[in-house]
């Protein structure tokens, strides 16, 4: 019978990704409360995994964790450009949307620029051609955040120009933004509500 052997460094990055995941915080934050967990277990085991593991996290690098993420989202980005559509639209499928609710948190979420702008390209182009994707991300708090984004001077040219297009094809959906959490919000003088309008013509 073979026993699995652990490997730290991946579980120390399955505890940080599994914190982000539930708790939507900071990726520092998360980094932070994984190392106090398996410090506080270190305290009631004397266990060399959780002693290795508990030594990664110290000397956990927040920037390689982003690269890895901004690799991997390119990498699918540029796979859903080229192959069918059903094979993505299988894949931000599977509970109930999870990865695509997920990825839009990240967006929302993430204090990395280069993390955010690779999050929101990958938004872009899955919404460019599954309209589900629209469907889905109207419902959350997405377009209050990119509306206020496009005047923003901490936002990069790109990524103002991929919050432009999202919010247009959101407009030009023909779906209404729940009222719920969008009925206060004006962008740019203009109810939300009102039905399909361009954000691209808005904007001058």
């Amino acid at each position: 019978m073979y026993e699995t052997i652990l490997d730290p460094e991946k579980l120390a990055a399955d505890v940080v990704d599994t914190v982000r995941a539930g708790t939507q915080a900071p990726l520092s934050d998360c980094v932070k409360t994984a190392r106090i967990v398996f410090e506080t277990l270190l305290q009631h085991t004397n266990d060399d995994v959780l002693r290795k593991v508990s030594g990664i996290l110290l000397s956990y690098s927040i920037s390689q964790q982003d690269d890895a993420y901004i690799d991997d989202l390119n990498t699918f980005s540029n796979v859903a450009e080229k192959t069918d559509p059903r094979i993505p639209q299988a894949v931000i499928a599977v509970n109930d949307y999870e990865f695509l609710y997920k990825l839009n948190n990240l967006y929302i979420m993430d204090q990395s620029q280069e993390v955010r702008l690779a999050s929101i390209r990958l938004l872009s182009t899955l919404a460019s051609f599954l309209p589900t994707v629209i469907c889905c991300l109207i419902e959350t708090k997405l377009p209050m955040v990119l509306a206020p984004a496009i005047t923003s001077s901490r936002y990069s040219k790109e990524e103002k120009s991929l919050c432009i297009k999202l919010l247009d094809m959101m407009a030009m959906s023909g779906q209404e933004f729940p009222l719920h959490h969008l009925s206060p919000c004006k962008v740019f003088g203009m109810h939300w509500s009102v039905g399909p309008i361009s954000v691209s013509m808005i904007i001058q």
